[in-house]
């Protein structure tokens, strides 16, 4: 009877490790699965922003040697303005062929940081957009070369703030979406962002 109980023993262990690196290898794959979308969300994304941020150059560049006044104003903002998206586009999707981790603390992090960066800019396009709102009734007051100036000028941050605005919420969103599968594929383990860090919350049931 000793010997029975002492081989239930081991082969139930057996089966629990069994089980255990089953799960294991399940969750790793997920893991694996959520790394390779937000990889594609980015790149996707960031691509998105460089394609956007040349054409302007492109745009802006011929309307800059073939308009005046306000319109010029307008093409020679949208073109400096793209320089910059263009560069962080540009070096966005490079990093986004470095290698990544697949673990579970690894996503957490990167879900974190990304959502916080997210949020900043989707506040800074406000910004560029009440600039631009603040600049173009400047010029209601001034009068020529300034007045064209500002005239341009407010008009291109609208544009630019406004598409900032969109592709930000849009990145936001489609990266929440991704973070939301962890807490899907652990019913008991809710996963949530607070000020200062990640908050973990586990029910046992």
């Amino acid at each position: 009877m000793k010997y029975l109980f002492v081989l239930i023993t081991f082969f139930g262990g057996l089966n629990l490790m069994a089980q255990s690196n089953q799960d294991t290898l399940e969750n790793q794959k997920i893991y694996q699965d959520i790394t390779a979308r937000q990889t594609k969300i980015a790149r996707v994304g960031l691509t998105a922003l460089s394609t956007w941020a040349v054409g302007n150059m492109v745009v802006g560049g011929i309307g800059m040697s073939n308009t005046s006044g306000k319109r010029r104003s307008f093409h020679e903002m949208n073109f400096y303005f793209n320089t910059v998206n263009l560069v962080l586009g540009g070096l966005g999707v490079l990093s986004t062929y470095q290698p990544r981790k697949s673990d579970f603390k690894s996503l957490i992090d990167y879900s974190h940081s990304i959502e916080k960066v997210y949020l900043f800019n989707i506040a800074l396009d406000l910004g560029y957009i009440a600039s631009g709102w603040a600049i173009y009734n400047k010029g209601l007051s001034q009068k020529g070369e300034k007045a064209d100036r500002s005239f341009g000028y407010g008009k291109s941050l609208y544009l630019q703030g406004g598409f900032l605005f969109v592709y930000d919420l849009v990145m936001f969103n489609l990266n929440h979406r991704q973070f939301k599968k962890l807490n899907d594929n652990w019913p008991n383990l809710q996963v949530g962002f607070t000020g200062n860090g990640v908050r973990l919350n586990y029910s046992f049931q």
